[in-house]
């Protein structure tokens, strides 16, 4: 499976038509910046994935390497002009697992080395083919210091290839970085109210209002005869706006977007 980009919509089309088949499906896509982006930064993160594992660490320690590298790879891209859906789709989250799990990846064969003790000349002799995420690590620096972006994994990557920096000490820095929201656009002030109300037939439910990503999602929820219910539709808008759903549907039903 993969994604062609293309400027226009014909092009993109014609080379889907061209290539997809029963074994090989084709996406098609206008953000040429964000895919060529993602396709590049994926592998300084997978050189992160790798030293990770060269440390010792387990499959937790590479979750959280994977999630936070997604978001510093976002976080760059956006601010360069690609779109956040690329970066959560094949091209962004999908190239970065696979690269940062196979075995067949040079980047993360290259990282185990770094993080084993050898040094970037020497993995890459070892690895005898070329290891892309050592030349995007400088670009993605610059890049960042433009921008005036985040990166922390990027840089402390950026400091074991080029600096001299132990591995192990950087992701001790890593680790004793400010203290931060994992999200800084879901603020706990964004999360309005939580309180037991009754609806029209007299049953009490709980409301919760809570605002993501500039939206707000409102429902109602209670239980009749073991059942759970479900009360107001999430709104779309940017306002506290209410929906019409029917607090006597059942939950999951045309009157519910919270999947319970």
């Amino acid at each position: 499976t993969i994604v062609v980009g293309a400027k226009d919509k014909e092009t993109a089309e014609y080379l889907q038509n061209i290539f997809m088949n029963e074994v090989f499906r084709v996406y098609i896509s206008p953000d040429v910046l964000g895919i060529e982006l993602g396709g590049a930064l994926k592998n300084v993160v997978a050189l992160a994935a790798g030293i990770a594992d060269g440390l010792g660490y387990g499959d937790n320690t590479k979750a959280a390497l994977i999630t936070r590298g997604i978001t510093e790879i976002a976080r760059l891209g956006i601010a360069m002009g690609g779109h956040f859906e690329t970066f959560c789709g094949l091209t962004g989250i999908g190239d970065l697992i696979v690269t940062c799990a196979s075995m067949h990846s040079r980047n993360r064969r290259a990282g185990i080395l770094i993080g084993k003790g050898y040094s970037m000349e020497e993995a890459m002799k070892e690895v005898k083919m070329v290891v892309e995420g050592v030349y995007s690590a400088k670009a993605a620096l610059a890049l960042a210091q433009k921008y005036q972006v985040q990166i922390p994994i990027i840089e402390q990557v950026n400091a074991v290839l080029f600096d001299g920096k132990e591995a192990g000490a950087a992701v001790k820095e890593l680790m004793i970085r400010d203290k931060k929201l994992e999200n800084s656009d879901l603020a706990f002030d964004q999360f309005i109210s939580s309180h037991i109300e009754k609806s029209r037939t007299g049953v009490e439910y709980e409301r919760t209002e809570t605002r993501i990503f500039r939206h707000i999602r409102i429902c109602g929820f209670g239980t009749i005869n073991g059942k759970r219910k479900c009360g107001d539709r999430a709104a779309k808008t940017f306002a506290d706006q209410r929906g019409t759903g029917n607090r006597e549907n059942d939950a999951g039903g045309s009157g519910c977007k919270i999947p319970w």
